[in-house]
This record gives C-alpha cells, structure tokens and sequence, in this order.
C-alpha cells in the first residue's frame, strides 16, 4: 500500500524533530485528502521534507541515490546538487552502474559523467560485472565512446601494424 502524504506530515506519528506548518488553514483543506506518493520510500520522502523545512544538508550515503531521483522529481534542486555531490564522492565498482541508470534517468549530466569516468578508469574490474551487463544499450555505447580513445592509444599505429605483417610475409618468402 503506498504512504501518503498525510501519514507523512502527521508529526505526532513520525516523532519529527520540527514542527510542520501545515496547520495553516488552506494547508489543512489540502490535507483532507490523501495524497499518495509513489516511487519513493517513506525514508527518503521525510529526508525530502526535512531538507524542505530546515534546509537540512545531511544526506545519508544509503539514502543518497534514491533521495537524488526524489529530488530531481519534485524539483528540489538544491537537494539534487547536494546528493550528487555526495554519491559522486562515494562511487565505487559496486555502485558505478546503478549510480549511471539513475543518473541517465533524472538528467544528472554531471553524475553521468562522473559515473563513465569511474567505469572507465576501472573498466577491467568492472565490465564483467553482472550490474555492467544489466545497463541499457544507450549507456552501453556511451561507456563504449568514453573507453574508445584509450583503445586506440592502445593498439599499435597502423603503419607498424603493417610491417610485422610484412616483414612475416617477406621472412616467410625466404624459407621457401
């Protein structure tokens, strides 16, 4: 069943630190009725509401990913920012993947890029994870278009390509 937000603002219930102003009495005629709130977890939805009220900057590093897709829903750029700088912080092997989904998916132009770096930059460790094998095809390509470059620093120039083949083909001509 999902929480609604009446549930979440009654403050004797939640045992919140601060008090809510919704007892203003248009706030209480839009309190009336229920409001659900899917997609997002009643945790992350009172962290939502307390940076709302306090301007609070804590953002818990389990909650950080689903506050900063929270954040980006309901257009709490401040709160976007400060998870974003947070999840980059912490990004890892483990995380990389879902970190890059919910980036892609919430427009974190930043978070996306900070996220493909890190792929790249461990690309060994990382690409045959189940996670790293899980992402869309269009994230794929990207990862792909970031690594590209340093493949092709990797291979050897053409022409010297060409000359091991060559001086094989000439050393076979005069064995036979």
């Amino acid at each position: 069943q999902p929480h609604t937000l009446t549930r979440l603002l009654d403050v004797e219930s939640r045992g919140l630190p601060w008090p809510l102003p919704h007892h203003h009495p248009r706030a209480c005629q839009a309190t009336e009725e229920e409001l659900p709130i899917v997609d997002v977890s009643p945790p992350v939805f009172q962290l939502l509401l307390e940076h709302l009220y306090t301007d609070s900057s804590a953002v818990p590093e389990e909650s950080a990913l689903e506050l900063f897709a929270a954040a980006d829903r309901f257009g709490v750029e401040r709160l976007r920012a400060l998870c974003s700088d947070r999840i980059e912080g912490m990004l890892s092997a483990a995380n990389v993947c879902d970190v890059l989904t919910v980036a892609d998916q919430h427009n974190g132009a930043e978070l996306v890029e900070a996220a493909v770096s890190h792929i790249v930059e461990n690309f060994g460790e990382i690409h045959c994870s189940p996670p790293f094998r899980e992402l869309s095809r269009p994230l794929l390509d990207v990862v792909h278009a970031a690594i590209a470059p340093r493949l092709v620093l990797a291979a050897p120039p053409a022409g010297l390509a060409a000359e091991a083949g060559g001086s094989r083909q000439s050393a076979r001509r005069h064995s036979t």
